[in-house]
Parts: C-alpha cells; sequence; structure tokens
C-alpha cells in the first residue's frame, strides 16, 4: 500500500480492498462513473454497502454482523465511569483520608502514566472514524473530497480543538498504524502524545518501508526521553534512510515561510516570523549585538538603556525597526477597541466620585484593563496633537479586516507618521452583554454589519476553533431565511464558513426560550455550562454534525460584561 504525499486524511482511502474493488469496477466498464478533481465519484459499492464479490468495504462476508457498535457503546459507558471515578481519585478536601508524600507521587505518576493510553485510543477511534466515513461514502455515491472535508472538523469538535489541529490528529492516527512499536509505546504509557506526533512528524515524507525502519530504530530510545528528543533522533535517521526525501519536505517547509500574531496575556502580543534557519539566527544575533551595543552606549541615536533589560532593548529594536519607527516615535495603530464611556472617563457618568475600571476589549486580542485602554488612547491623542492631519484614516474607510487580520496596520505608513486613535461609539444592549441589532435588505452584509458580527463574535464562532474571522456569513442561508441581519449572522474563519455548507452539517440561532429550555434539560449535556452562561442577551447558535451530535456556541460577552 503506497502512501498518499501529504501524509493527511486522503490516506483514508488507499485501502487494499478499496482501491482492488475499484480496479475491478473499471474494468468492468461500469458506465455511471464521473472523475472530479481526479477522483472518482465512486461507487465500487451497491448500495448496501457491499462489493461486487458479496463482501462489505471492511472485507468481510456479507452474512456476517457487525458488533463493533454495541461494544463500543458498552466502551464509551465504561470511560464514563471510570471519570467519574476519577473526580473523586483526589478530592478537594482537606479532611479526607491522609497520605504520605511517597503515596501521592505514585498517585501523580499513576495518572500520568494514564495519558499515554488514552492517546492511543483515541488515535485508534479517530482512525476508525476516518474509515467508516470514507466507507458509508463510497456506499452513497459521494465524492470523496466531500467526505473528506468533513472528518477532520467532527474531530476537532469532539476533542475541542480547532480543526488545523485536527488534521494534525488525524495524520498521527493514520501514520500509528504503519508504526508498531511508536504504537505500542503510546500505549503502554512509556510516551505521551506529543513525543508519538513528533516522530510522525519527521517520518511524514518517507515510505511505508522507511517509516517502519525509522519506528524501529528509534524505539529503544523512547524510555525517559521527551518529545524533542525523539523527534531529533527520528529525524536523523530519516535522514540517514531516505536523504532526497528530508530535502523535499525543506523545501516544501521554506515554501510556507510567514508572519503571524496571536494574543498574549496583560496586554501583551506575540509576533513570530517562521523563516529559513540561518535567516533566522541571524537576524537574532543582529538584535542581540544591537542590544550589546546600546548597553554599551555606542548607539547614541537609540534611546537611553535607562532600565531597560538586554532582552528589553531587543524587542525594542526588532519592533521599531520592523514598524519603520524612528527611536522615540509612537507607533501608529489602527486597532477596534470597546470601552464604556465610563471606563473611558475613569468614573460614571451620573457620579463623578464613583470610580469606574471595567475592562475594555480588544477585537480579536480579549479584555484589556480599563487604565491601560485609557493609556493606549491618551499616547495616540498626545501624539496627534502635536501633528498634522497627515495619514489620518477615517472609521468610515475601514474595513473590518484592518481591525483583526494577522498585518493590520496603517496603509504605507511612513517615517515620522503621526499617531492617531479611533473612537466609534458602540451600542450594547443595557447590561452590555450584546450589540444592538442590526438589518439590511442586502444579500451580503453591508460593511458596518460585518464589522459588528466581528465585533460581537471577536473569532471564529465554531467552538474551540479561535481562529481570526475571515468570513461574516448568514446563519440560516439567504436563499431560505431572506434575512441579513445581526441576529442571523456569524463571525467564521474561511474553513468553518466552508464547513458548515457541507452535507450533514447544519447551523441555526436558538431562541431564548430555547436556551432556557436547554439549560435545564440537559444537566449530564458538555454544552449546558454554554446554555446556562448565555442568559437572555447573548446570541446562541447550535451547530449539528453528520455524526448526529450537536454542540452550542455562545457569543462572548463584550467589553468584560
Amino acid at each position: 500500500m503506497s502512501r498518499c504525499a501529504d501524509d493527511g486524511i486522503r490516506d483514508y482511502v488507499a485501502d487494499p480492498d478499496e482501491e482492488a474493488a475499484f480496479a475491478r469496477w473499471v474494468e468492468g466498464q461500469v458506465a455511471d462513473w464521473a472523475c472530479e478533481d481526479g477522483e472518482p465519484d465512486i461507487s465500487r459499492q451497491n448500495a448496501d454497502g457491499q462489493n461486487g464479490d458479496g463482501q462489505d468495504a471492511e472485507g468481510q462476508d456479507a452474512g456476517e454482523e457487525h458488533s463493533g457498535e454495541p461494544d463500543v457503546q458498552a466502551q464509551v459507558s465504561a470511560l464514563k465511569g471510570l471519570v467519574d471515578w476519577l473526580r473523586s481519585v483526589a478530592p478537594d478536601d482537606t479532611r479526607g483520608p491522609e497520605a504520605t508524600r511517597a503515596e501521592m507521587i505514585d498517585l501523580i505518576a499513576t495518572l500520568e502514566g494514564g495519558k499515554g493510553p488514552i492517546a492511543a485510543a483515541q488515535a485508534r477511534a479517530t482512525h476508525a472514524f476516518a474509515r467508516t466515513t470514507i466507507r458509508e461514502a463510497l456506499a452513497a455515491r459521494r465524492t470523496l473530497r466531500t467526505a473528506r472535508r468533513g472528518i477532520a472538523p467532527q474531530i476537532a469538535l469532539a476533542r475541542r480543538c480547532s480543526p488545523s489541529l485536527a488534521d494534525r490528529h488525524l495524520s498521527v492516527a493514520r501514520a500509528l498504524t504503519e508504526m508498531p512499536h511508536t504504537r505500542a509505546a503510546l500505549t503502554a504509557g512509556i510516551i505521551d502524545e506529543a513525543a508519538a506526533a513528533a516522530v510522525v512528524h519527521q517520518t511524514s515524507p518517507l515510505s511505508d518501508e522507511h517509516r517502519a525502519a525509522v519506528d524501529e530504530l528509534v524505539a529503544p530510545r523512547f524510555a525517559g526521553a521527551i518529545a524533542r528528543e525523539i523527534g531529533k533522533l527520528a529525524a536523523r535517521h530519516a535522514a540517514e534512510l531516505d536523504p532526497a526525501s528530508i530535502v523535499a519536505k525543506h523545501r516544501k517547509a521554506v515554501s510556507e515561510r510567514g508572519v503571524w500574531t496571536r494574543p498574549a496575556p496583560d496586554g501583551m502580543a506575540y509576533l513570530s516570523v517562521f523563516g529559513p534557519l540561518p535567516d533566522v539566527v541571524g537576524a537574532l544575533a543582529s538584535l542581540r549585538g544591537y542590544a550589546n551595543g546600546v548597553l554599551g552606549g555606542h548607539h547614541e541615536e537609540d534611546d537611553p538603556p535607562a532600565e531597560r533589560t538586554h532582552a528589553q532593548i531587543m524587542a525594542d529594536t526588532a519592533l521599531r525597526l520592523l514598524s519603520g519607527r524612528t527611536a522615540g516615535q509612537t507607533q501608529p495603530v489602527h486597532i477596534g477597541l470597546l470601552m464604556r464611556p465610563e471606563s473611558l472617563l475613569g468614573h460614571a457618568q451620573d457620579d463623578p466620585d464613583r470610580c469606574v475600571d471595567r475592562p475594555a476589549w480588544v477585537v480579536g486580542h480579549g479584555p484589556l484593563p480599563a487604565a491601560l485602554a485609557r493609556r493606549l488612547l491618551l499616547r495616540g491623542c498626545d501624539a496627534a496633537d502635536d501633528s498634522s492631519d497627515a495619514g489620518h484614516q477615517n472609521f468610515d474607510d475601514l474595513t473590518p479586516d484592518d481591525l483583526t487580520s494577522a498585518d493590520a496596520r496603517p496603509a504605507d505608513p511612513m517615517p515620522g507618521e503621526p499617531a492617531h486613535t479611533l473612537i466609534q461609539r458602540i451600542f450594547t444592549s443595557r447590561d452590555g452583554r450584546d450589540l444592538v441589532g442590526l438589518e439590511s435588505s442586502a444579500r451580503l452584509p453591508p460593511p458596518a454589519l460585518r464589522w459588528a458580527l466581528i465585533i460581537r463574535d471577536d473569532v471564529c464562532r465554531t467552538p474551540y476553533c479561535g481562529a481570526v474571522i475571515r468570513h461574516a456569513d448568514h446563519v440560516s442561508p439567504f436563499a431560505r431565511s431572506r434575512t441579513t441581519s445581526l441576529a442571523n449572522g456569524q463571525g467564521l474563519c474561511a474553513r468553518c464558513n466552508y464547513t458548515k455548507d457541507l452535507p450533514g452539517f447544519s447551523t441555526r440561532v436558538l431562541t431564548p426560550q430555547e436556551v432556557t429550555e436547554y439549560a435545564h434539560g440537559h444537566p449530564d449535556d458538555p454544552n449546558t455550562g454554554i446554555a446556562q452562561r448565555a442568559g437572555l442577551n447573548m446570541h446562541v447558535t447550535e451547530i449539528r454534525t453528520p455524526s448526529g451530535h450537536r454542540y452550542l456556541s455562545c457569543a462572548p460577552p463584550l467589553a468584560g460584561g
């Protein structure tokens, strides 16, 4: 069996039984087949899921009963009981039975050892789910492309992670079927999921034979090694066995170089540069050398070291050079800042003596203490007062991408361009937890409505995704609802917006009554907490997946409301 080049979920069609069945089907010159993007619109199988030779897609006799589903249901029930038992293993009540320090360390180590078997079981279930999905697509004469696109989103919701991370889980699950030593070590708790993923990643461009060889070579080093060490060892063996594949993998990595940001706590953010090792190391060395010069007094044009550390000077220098600012110049910035008037002024409008410091909200990043938000606004206003209006951009000229995209910045900033601050009043419900409704008769959301959706939802509304909003679209399709409004809209990343239109997926807005009924009628459902948190002023949607599961998504409260 040959593996596909991308080592992703396409591998789930590379099954000998399915390939042989498809070959026999083509040889029989069945006329009702079609190709889409190089893939058959499938269907060597009959409507009942059987092959032409009287076997089902698993290669079993047609008359043989499937006993997997009842067993899986029993296993799920047993696991729920185990989870309930684990909640009582180390009770919070300090008045309970005392244990020695050695016993508590034994408990901690035993619980840690259980993570590997759980991850291995998840991988097996993930692999089985993907294979079953593909077989059902074959039986239903659906395209494999459509079937594959619906696998990772369901895994992501089940594992409470982003779809991109679910892609990696799928790749690991598929690869572990070809790596018995790594799979056995994970099942035994000798390594964790990160170590197994490291071996899979380093062997991704190899053939089945070379991957199995690396699996055997690294197995003796599993005990006591961390994921990074195991990954380096696997990379070394992979380079020895198939240098050409590793070179091709490097070329692919170089083509994926880029820059991105992600929010950090306390009003900070990360700026990441992904590039070739020599270039990144060279840039870091240059920053270190410059910081050494500042501390040594060799760069008088720079701000004085004052109380700045070596690392702080490196950070200041990198951000200043990347933004094109001169030393001492204030950073021109466009951000979406949600802030109540009381927090902006620092006191209640009806009582000047009462201090109000409710946090502000930076669109796409999260809460910001009111004092820091006022400082940000005042810094921009002070800088603007000392300069002309050159380069100023009105609010009407902004697009939502200007506020949320990773590379958002003022257009063509020049050295010495004044900093400027945009303040836009956002009308919310009385308790500040939701935006006042907006509507439009157009099919596509107008800019103001699109911007309001981004402000309300903050990040992609699919649970656990967390990606930047790229699409502002209807919850219920416009063709059916004929409504373009804040209530019938949601902000999604591009992938999740395309996913919701796949067969078997659906999304709808829940009414306040439905939210209340859900909160009281499903005490054991994980979504109950979301429903209880929502209240009556929150926008709540329900996502249904092809597997029959449903998940709730609740818009976050505005400005920390």
